[in-house]
């Protein structure tokens, strides 16, 4: 399977029918939120779409006119003869950027799956688990938009019944973490009750400070970096930044299948926290425990290592684990969360993927989304170059850890997009 082509961007996007065009005035109806909120962004969002129509904000969008949208019966010469131009997707993807979060601020409640449910270390149900072979899970993206549209593409093309698990860690890092939360927002949308997004160390760490600008409790921290802009943007990205927070509080931290494989963006509630599950009765008592603040920290920030056990250092919140850690949890936990594999992100291995293989008795899985060279992406090569030669994704099977699916990608779309979009990031580098 190929990578997806840039120009593929528009058939793909029209399925929602929401496509924001420059050449005609688009606004948000400003709904009444069904709950309290104490952010009201409405109206500024509408004003905000407006305003991008009218060229007023934004001042590096240019105003042309977006080719029509494509219908899905269209046929393949039609989109040959009239392609999709950059310009024209840097325009649409803005646009369309402020459409579906001012959709999000709108509707208040995105159609995640277990989102916002007052445990946030959750239990599959049979009846939304369903086939196996039809969940797809991908590491964290952390901006990476190419790698991110490349993956959706593949699994949507792959199987039409697909649900979705998103390990974390959507921002920060690459050089498009509006983009890859919009798309987010798009597929939710698109296909409502079949993503299943777990809350990253690297999402949830932002916060507001008193002088209305945003900090971050983890580093790198790309995306504060991109909040705190002064431009013509200004007024949305301090809209966007509160509303994001809010959004991402809700999401789950963990999530068990029917079948005991536990996904989560780090790890587990480590050995030195299971000594306060000792004398909860009642399965309440124990699921508050799993849900304590403590034990949500470690699902979201601990790292999983090759190794035996690990002390906990809880002098940081990036405690490490082994094999052992995780059977000790797995036998705690047995008789009200029965875990026996594990599927994680956080960690960047090389090639996309660690099978680890000194896990035995417990297999583990982790998985990273992004492309470009983590160790070295503030430099050009990393995403062209040394960006790699492969993706790399997850699909369930029953009683064992999913299957490693890779496939290419496109160097010249590749290619295209670092010398059309990312070049002028860089100095040095030529657009061409």
């Amino acid at each position: 399977m190929t990578s997806m082509h840039w120009q593929d961007f528009r058939p793909w996007s029209s399925q929602t029918g929401k496509e924001v065009r420059a050449s005609t005035q688009v606004t948000t109806t400003a709904t009444v939120r069904p709950t309290p909120h104490k952010l009201d962004a409405v109206s500024t969002m509408a004003g905000i779409v407006q305003a991008s129509v009218a060229s007023s904000i934004g001042a590096q969008v240019e105003q042309i006119e977006e080719p029509q949208a494509v219908e899905d019966s269209q046929d393949q010469k039609s989109e040959t003869e009239n392609p999709t131009t950059w310009k024209s997707l840097k325009n649409t993807r803005t646009q369309f950027s402020v459409k579906a979060w001012a959709s999000f601020v709108k509707d208040n409640r995105p159609n995640l799956l277990y989102y916002g449910e007052q445990r946030k270390a959750v239990r599959i149900t049979p009846e939304v688990w369903g086939k196996a072979e039809d969940w797809y899970v991908i590491g964290d993206i952390h901006g990476d938009f190419f790698a991110l549209f490349n993956c959706l593409k593949h699994i949507h093309i792959t199987n039409k019944s697909f649900k979705l698990i998103l390990l974390g860690d959507l921002v920060d890092r690459g050089p498009h973490p509006l983009e890859c939360l919009w798309l987010i927002l798009y597929l939710v949308d698109r296909y409502p009750g079949r993503i299943l997004w777990l809350a990253g160390n690297h999402d949830v760490g932002i916060v507001e400070r008193e002088d209305k600008s945003f900090a971050s409790t983890v580093q790198p921290a790309e995306f504060v970096d991109e909040l705190n802009k002064i431009d013509s943007w200004t007024p949305f990205r301090r809209e966007f930044g509160r509303e994001y927070i809010e959004l991402v509080r809700d999401l789950p931290r963990a999530a068990l299948s029917p079948d005991g494989t536990l996904f989560t963006h780090g790890g587990f509630p480590l050995v030195d926290l299971h000594k306060d599950l000792a004398g909860k009765a009642t399965l309440d008592e124990k699921l508050d425990w799993l849900n304590s603040d403590k034990a949500l920290l470690d699902f979201t920030w601990t790292r999983i290592t090759r190794y035996q056990k690990k002390i906990p250092n809880r002098a940081s919140t990036g405690c490490s684990y082994g094999f052992a850690d995780f059977a000790a949890f797995c036998d705690a936990v047995k008789d009200f969360y029965p875990v026996k594999r594990l599927v994680t992100g956080h960690e960047h291995p090389a090639g996309g993927v660690d099978e680890h293989p000194a896990w035995k008795d417990h297999r583990a899985l982790t998985l990273k989304g992004f492309g470009f060279d983590g160790n070295q992406y503030e430099k050009a090569q990393a995403f062209n170059e040394r960006y790699q030669d492969q993706l790399v994704l997850g699909r369930c099977r029953t009683d064992d850890i999913p299957e490693v699916v890779r496939f290419p990608v496109n160097r010249d779309d590749l290619t295209d997009f670092f010398d059309k979009e990312l070049a002028s990031r860089f100095p040095g580098s030529v657009q061409t």
